[in-house]
């Protein structure tokens, strides 16, 4: 039996007696199909990324800082500035009119029957 399969190996089931025949399937040199990332570009994204949220997050706390500082030295202007107000009323004479005496009784209807 072997000399009429010729000793190529076990029969196939039509029974031709013919080696099976596969094709080899070889990686691709060309690359990932689209969409498809290996690890390394995963990682380089990602390093990227945080890369981005990092320096994002170094300006927002700058730009908090400088807010807080601009606040500060408003406050500090405002205070300064009722300080000199409080103490130029201090020194000034006192401008306050007095009202004379019986003056406010021209603005009454004091003795008038109406």
């Amino acid at each position: 039996m072997a000399d009429l399969m010729g000793g190529r190996g076990p029969a196939t089931s039509n029974g031709n007696g013919a080696p099976p025949v596969r094709a080899t399937i070889g990686r691709s040199a060309v690359g990932s199909p689209s969409g498809i990332r290996g690890p390394k570009a995963i990682m380089q994204q990602r390093a990227e990324r945080e890369a981005r949220q990092r320096e994002e997050r170094e300006r927002e706390r700058e730009r908090q800082q400088r807010e807080h500082l601009e606040k500060e030295a408003r406050l500090q202007e405002e205070a300064e500035r009722r300080e000199a107000e409080r103490r130029a009323a201090e020194k000034a004479p006192d401008m306050r009119r007095v009202p004379a005496a019986g003056a406010d009784l021209a603005h009454k209807n004091v003795g008038h029957p109406y």
